[in-house]
């Protein structure tokens, strides 16, 4: 029995009485076979979409548009929600590599806002369509829901994102390992 049969015969019970709406795509990286249940469905991508912007950043810094050890100047007032940023406004800038262990490590809202500062939304809308991310976009920054546009995403474009990342098509080889290692050290 492969990894698709064993995980579609774990959730079964879960599925039949689930009361709410799911959304839901995984497989194995040897086996390939997907277990997708309304996987297509587009919901707000809240901090998911971290993994897009930090691919997005390595992906800059690798082809020399962005310095992973640059300093970005950070902006006094900072986005709410999670991180620790928003606590030390005496902190007037952050490398660009900082800024992505802290928007992943504990999930900081306002280092993810200046790596988006950063690349731009177009960098990671090219990144998204590269990826095979079919409703996945990043069109304002986080936590400003007065900006024009919206973050989406799916629970589809959310595997392809990690599959083409855990199996070393979505960076090089060396951002790759650090991608890998800064996800591996993720608090929240």
């Amino acid at each position: 029995m492969g990894f698709a049969e064993r995980l579609r015969e774990s959730l079964a019970p879960v599925w039949a009485d689930f009361p709410g709406r799911v959304g839901f795509a995984a497989w194995d990286l040897d086996e390939r076979e997907p277990v997708l249940l309304g996987a297509d469905r587009e919901v707000h991508p809240a901090s998911t979409i971290k993994v897009l912007v930090m691919i997005s950043a390595l992906r800059a810094a690798h082809a020399g548009r962005a310095g992973l050890d640059a300093l970005v100047e950070l902006p006094e007032q900072r986005a709410g929600g999670f991180g620790v940023l928003r606590e030390m406004p005496s902190v007037p800038r952050v490398s660009l590599r900082d800024l992505i262990t802290l928007m992943i490590v504990v999930s900081d809202n306002a280092a993810t806002n200046a790596v988006i500062d950063t690349i731009g939304f177009a960098e990671i809308a090219e990144c998204a369509a590269e990826l095979g991310c079919e409703r996945t976009r990043v069109e304002r920054r986080l936590m400003d829901v007065q900006a024009p546009g919206r973050n989406a995403t799916c629970a589809l474009d959310q595997a392809r994102i990690l599959d083409r990342l855990a199996t070393g098509r979505a960076l090089p080889p060396d951002a790759t390992r650090h991608a890998l290692g800064v996800l591996a050290r993720q608090q929240v």
